[in-house]
């Protein structure tokens, strides 16, 4: 079954005051999108970052993991995906798209989308698509994605290709409005896609932070090299590589140089 839930507290008052001081200057340098380990992030940046993530990691987000999967999550700092969203920019929407994408499988795998701003009136949040009855038959769209992944085409769906795909009278468009500091926290089978905002008059700007356990890590990560960060059994921040299944703990000042020739 699916997961979707709406939280007002993924992040501290606190945390989205930190947020916003280090997001703005990251996007004009990264075109609007970057990771948490981007090379395009400055030390000091990073070590914000890292603060908002250690507020994240330490609030109730991750215990719905914990009672989803039955372990305490990591987040992968790879795939941790910081945006911002101009109001005025069709190109920077993505259509309806599922992050199976970023999973590969259905090992676990929950995301937290964050917002760093009050969204849903003047600036775009998230649609998501909900059933009208019973839970949505994915698997047209699933054998589409499936299709579209050894052909390398898009893997983001227009409402038409949704509506043919799933059934016009099975499901309707959820919009999401909700305070800075709340999170949309779902699984990688809930169909969402850029809000189509016509009242957004300023960018928004967000964090969607994605959880694995490590010991289950889904397809795509099990073969790329990434980082990630949990909290010790003492619940201080842990950062590792994992790459060719190997683990290689750092320190958090080593990933605060990362690529930047002072490690």
């Amino acid at each position: 079954m699916p997961l979707f839930k709406m939280l007002r507290n993924a992040v501290s008052p606190s945390a989205v005051e930190t947020a916003r001081s280090a997001i703005g200057a990251i996007a004009d340098r990264t075109e609007g999108k970057f990771s948490f380990d981007s090379r395009a992030v400055l030390s000091e940046e990073r070590r914000l970052l890292l603060e908002v993530l250690d507020d994240f990691l330490k609030g109730p987000v991750p215990e719905i993991f914990r009672a989803q999967h039955g372990v305490a999550p990591a987040v992968c700092l790879s795939i941790t995906s910081v945006r911002r969203q101009k109001h005025d920019d069709t190109k920077q929407l993505v259509g309806w798209h599922l992050d199976l994408n970023f999973a590969g499988d259905f090992n676990p795998f929950l995301i937290a989308w964050t917002a760093v701003e009050d969204v849903g009136e003047a600036r775009a949040a998230l649609d998501v698509c909900v059933p009208r009855d019973a839970t949505l038959d994915l698997d047209l769209l699933l054998r589409e994605l499936d299709r579209r992944s050894t052909t390398g085409a898009a893997k983001a769906f227009s409402t038409a290709e949704i509506n043919a795909f799933l059934g016009e009278d099975k499901w309707s468009s959820r919009s999401i409005v909700a305070p800075a500091g709340s999170a949309a926290v779902f699984d990688q089978m809930i169909l969402h896609r850029t809000q189509h905002l016509e009242t957004a008059t300023l960018d928004r700007h967000s964090i969607e932070f994605r959880m694995v356990d490590l010991n289950r890590l889904p397809a795509y990560l099990r073969h790329q090299s990434a980082f990630y960060a949990r909290l010790s059994e003492h619940r201080v921040l842990e950062i590792l590589l994992i790459s060719d299944g190997k683990r290689q703990p750092m320190s958090v000042e080593q990933f605060l140089t990362l690529g930047q020739g002072s490690q």
